[in-house]
């Protein structure tokens, strides 16, 4: 039998396998999903690492909902999409192929009220927004990782701060979800110093990158759930922590999934993007 083809890629993917899905996961995705999805050679190695968390998945037994956390999305206060049709940030009409063109997944008010709740409950200050739309990052990864099943999806924001302790927080009092079928999904480059690049693959940033990510498995993966994330809200004394992250948005939401996966511990999948590689983590 063979390799069944993507409906949203138009290639093929490997086949769905696993006896028991994943609580979380943390992915890298690039902001362009016109370039993910149709595989775009600067993208394929992003591409073939999502495919790879979705092996980590049970076809079976889908999530109930996805909960999906982009640095793309930054509020004072924690926002939550509760609409019933979300739609996309951005129209996608060059995605139109002899697939059909991309649909846009059903939001889950009733799981964006229970988000509402137990964050409102542990005294997290969070509001409901019904037009807030699904960022672009937020649709090449949920369509790479589920291509052929449909799950809702709730978007959630980051706080401005970018504190990491009150993102642990938030994810751990998210954690009830995990065990109500609910799927975590961070979005994130574990490094993003692109910025610095003179040219793809610049031995400079890719060093440094390999330096801080070495150190950053080490956390994420080497640990219980408990020492991983006390690890992670010291993220900035990692080596090369500030040339990879000038800024925290990246990998905040990696604090609120590694808290809501609960005692759970991660794998690593690797994955690139101009040279630079990366870490997806999957929790569960």
């Amino acid at each position: 039998m063979g390799v069944p083809a993507s409906p949203l890629i138009g290639c093929a993917v490997p086949p769905l396998i696993g006896t028991k899905s994943a609580r979380a996961a943390y992915v890298a995705c690039g902001t362009s999903s016109t370039a993910l999805l149709r595989n775009d050679q600067s993208h394929s190695d992003l591409v073939e690492a999502l495919a790879n968390v979705a092996l980590m998945m049970d076809p079976a037994h889908p999530p109930r909902a996805i909960i999906a956390i982009s640095p793309q999305w930054q509020t004072e206060q924690v926002m939550v999409a509760s609409a019933e049709q979300p739609g996309f940030q951005y129209s996608y009409p060059e995605l139109d192929t002899e697939y059909g063109g991309l649909q846009c997944p059903a939001g889950a008010p009733d799981v964006a009220a229970r988000v509402l709740q137990l964050l409102a409950d542990g005294g997290v200050k969070c509001k409901a927004d019904c037009e807030a739309r699904l960022a672009d990052d937020v649709v090449g990864a949920t369509s790479l990782i589920f291509p052929t099943v449909a799950v809702p999806v709730v978007s959630m924001s980051i706080l401005a701060s970018m504190s990491a302790a009150d993102h642990v927080r938030i994810g751990s009092l998210l954690q009830p979800l995990s065990e109500e079928g609910v799927f975590f999904l961070g979005i994130g480059f574990s490094s993003n110093s692109f910025s610095l690049m003179q040219v793809a693959g610049d031995p400079l940033v890719v060093g440094e990158a390999k330096l801080f990510q070495e150190h950053l498995d080490r956390v994420v993966t080497g640990q219980n759930c408990v020492k991983s994330i006390e690890g992670l809200v010291k993220w900035e004394s990692l080596p090369a922590a500030q040339f990879n992250h000038q800024t925290a948005e990246h990998l905040t939401p990696l604090m609120v999934v590694a808290a809501a996966a609960g005692n759970t511990r991660a794998n690593k999948v690797d994955a690139s993007f101009l040279g630079v590689p990366l870490s997806n983590y999957v929790f569960g």
